[in-house]
């Protein structure tokens, strides 16, 4: 699996699924405009199929149909053995669908009647394609206490709910955290944040105090306090942190261009252009492997990639880092749901219940490092899970903290190239910080459906 296989958006807009079989961005965009050209009759039939839609009945047995965007994922062969063991008399056909394809590909699908029964999403790609699920109040009224409502944090209605209704089950978090090279901090001196005593929190300027300390050279090696995310999407951390907020709440404005949005990203940017506190070329994986990073605020998912290094070990998670206005992170929250014009709607909600379900959720921390919406995964994360990180329960407490970041419909096609555009002009000295929050804001909104 790639460091960012169940959301890293970046990756996926130049071109990929984790270099996985996606359209190009241009492809893409053609894709979503044939889909905005039948979105009319898309969101007629799906309207329709609302309508006629009967309750739920009690047999789920047959075929399901699962679009699934993980490809060849090492979990795979244990949910399907959990999936038999637990409904034999369901047989679930796995689909392997790049979620960069999976609106477009809906669209074809339900506009021709063979929709699939259901899919799995990543937060980004949800406003796209929950316009062809099936509402599931009514499922989750009468199966709370089977699929155990209760045990999800109270962020999942902030990522799954759509103009009131439920139309996905949370599975995974991708919530940004604190990372720190303990060889690193105590090569240079520095106090380990999870030593016995430390405070429960640190404040941004503690940390940039520290990243001061840790930037240093080591013969002909640079080495850098902190690895700072000025790219499309990362650099929400910083706005968040400052205040600053992405959409308003019917996604019909960008308010990047606020002055707390807008302090936020001139932050991320004196942090290297200034103050060359962090690098301005390479990838997190490459200072990682060479040691030439200290810390980072990022993904808590990086425990995946960090257990295949021979340094990963090195690697920590650190408590709370407070900024100016609000914690300096973000999160948003993975989707399954169950497609509108389904065959068999009740066997697909079985099978989305057992994904998104207690069972499911070992295999996630086993083989991707995710940490889920699961009040009963977090426990067990945090006590039985493989380093790093080694302070697993502060990433319990990044959940917390963190705002839930939801993502509009047309956000690949739209809204990410101009956000890339923008902030690589930014990044290359084309555009003052402040002249490209401006931008954002004016060039984003007008893409934004009404």
């Amino acid at each position: 699996m790639a460091q960012h296989s169940a959301g890293e958006v970046m990756a996926q807009a130049r071109g990929g699924n984790g270099g996985r079989g996606a359209t190009t961005r241009r492809s893409f965009a053609r894709a979503v405009a044939t889909a905005t050209s039948i979105g009319a009759t898309g969101g007629a039939l799906a309207g329709c199929a609302d309508q006629k839609a009967a309750p739920p009945s009690s047999t789920g047995a047959g075929k399901v149909e699962f679009w699934k965007l993980y490809q060849n994922s090492p979990a795979a062969p244990q949910l399907k053995e959990l999936f038999a063991r637990k409904h034999p008399n369901i047989q679930v056909e796995w689909v392997d669908t790049p979620q960069a394809e999976q609106p477009q590909k809906l669209t074809v699908a339900t506009a021709g009647g063979t929709p699939p029964d259901m899919s799995s999403i990543t937060a980004p790609f949800f406003g796209d394609t929950s316009r062809f699920y099936q509402p599931l109040d009514q499922f989750l009224k009468r199966d709370a206490k089977k699929i155990d409502v209760d045990d999800w944090l109270p962020i999942w209605q902030q990522g799954s709910v759509r103009k009131g209704k439920t139309l996905g089950l949370p599975r995974e978090v991708a919530v940004r955290g604190w990372w720190f090279n303990k060889a690193l901090l105590q090569e240079r001196g520095v106090p380990l944040p999870t030593r016995p005593g430390a405070p429960a929190k640190v404040d941004y300027k503690q940390l940039e105090e520290m990243t001061q300390k840790l930037t240093f050279g080591r013969g002909e090696k640079q080495i850098y306090g902190l690895f700072v995310t000025r790219g499309w999407f990362d650099v929400l951390t910083h706005v968040y942190g400052f205040g600053g907020k992405f959409l308003d709440p019917d996604h019909t404005k960008c308010l990047l261009d606020s002055p707390q949005a807008t302090a936020g990203i001139e932050y991320a940017f004196d942090l290297v252009a200034r103050r060359k506190y962090g690098p301005d070329t390479g990838t997190i994986d490459m200072h990682e492997s060479e040691g030439t990073i200290a810390m980072m605020l990022h993904n808590a998912a990086r425990a995946q990639n960090l257990r295949k290094l021979q340094t990963g070990t090195q690697w920590d998670t650190g408590p709370v880092v407070q900024g100016p206005a609000a914690p300096m992170t973000f999160q948003f929250v993975h989707q399954v749901g169950v497609v509108t014009g389904s065959k068999n709607p009740e066997g697909a909600w079985a099978i989305a219940g057992e994904y998104s379900g207690k069972d499911a959720n070992r295999f996630w921390m086993e083989h991707h490092g995710w940490p889920t919406v699961r009040k009963s995964y977090l426990d067990t994360y945090i006590k039985e899970g493989t380093a790093p990180p080694d302070t697993r329960a502060n990433i319990m407490e990044w959940i917390k903290v963190s705002p839930v970041v939801t993502f509009p419909v047309g956000y690949t096609a739209n809204v990410v190239p101009i956000a890339t555009k923008v902030l690589n002009e930014m990044n290359n000295g084309q555009r003052t910080p402040k002249d490209a929050a401006a931008a954002l804001g004016r060039e984003i909104s007008p893409v934004l459906e009404k």
